[in-house]
C-alpha cells in the first residue's frame, strides 16, 4: 500500500466536504439515515484531516533532513572583549562548520571547513543543523537562557541583542 500524498489527501478531504454539504442539504428531507450519513462523513473527514497533518509533519521533517543533509560537524567559540566582562551582549562567537560540497574536480562530494563571526553570518542550514542535530556546540551562555531547549535559548538570545542598535552606522 503506498502513501498518500498530501494532495491526495487535500483532494479527498475537499470530496468529503462537497459529500457533506449534500447530505446536510437533503437531511431535512432524508431524516435519520441522512443524520447518520452526515456523522459518518464528519467522522471521515476527520480522520482524513489528521493523516493530512500527519503528511505535512512528515514533509517537513523530510526537507529539514535534506537541508542539513551535508553537515558534519560545528563548533563554536565565545570571547568577550574585556577579560572577566561575560556579559553576552558584548560576546563574539566564532562558528566553524564542515560541510560537504560538489568537487568538480574529483565528482564527488567533499568536506569543506567553513567560518563566520557571529550568528547573522551562519547559514539557515547551519543554524538548523546546530540546533537541531548539535545542541551540544550551542555556548552554555546562550543555553542558560532557557536550559533544554535549543530553540527558546536562541529566541531569547536573538530577542536580546536586537534591541542593541550600533549608532556608528547610517541608518
Amino acid at each position: 500500500m503506498t502513501t498518500p500524498t498530501i494532495d491526495t489527501i487535500a483532494a479527498e478531504i475537499e470530496t468529503l466536504r462537497n459529500d457533506l454539504r449534500v447530505v446536510q442539504a437533503a437531511s431535512d428531507l432524508i431524516g435519520k439515515p441522512a443524520v447518520a450519513k452526515c456523522r459518518e462523513i464528519e467522522a471521515e473527514i476527520a480522520k482524513a484531516q489528521d493523516a493530512y497533518a500527519v503528511a505535512l509533519a512528515d514533509k517537513a521533517e523530510q526537507e529539514r533532513k535534506e537541508r542539513i543533509a551535508g553537515f558534519t560537524d560545528i563548533s563554536i567559540t565565545t570571547s568577550y572583549p574585556n577579560q572577566g566582562d561575560n556579559n553576552l551582549l558584548r560576546a563574539t562567537f566564532d562558528i566553524s562548520y564542515t560541510r560537504l560540497e560538489w568537487n568538480g574536480g574529483y565528482r564527488q562530494s567533499l568536506p569543506v571547513q567553513h567560518s563566520v563571526n557571529g550568528f547573522p553570518a551562519l547559514p539557515d542550514d547551519a543554524y538548523i543543523y546546530l540546533v537541531t542535530e548539535r545542541p551540544d556546540a550551542i555556548p552554555a551562555e546562550i543555553m542558560a537562557l532557557h536550559p533544554g531547549n535549543p530553540h527558546e535559548a536562541f529566541r531569547a538570545y536573538l530577542r536580546q541583542t536586537a534591541g542593541r542598535v550600533s549608532h556608528s552606522q547610517p541608518c
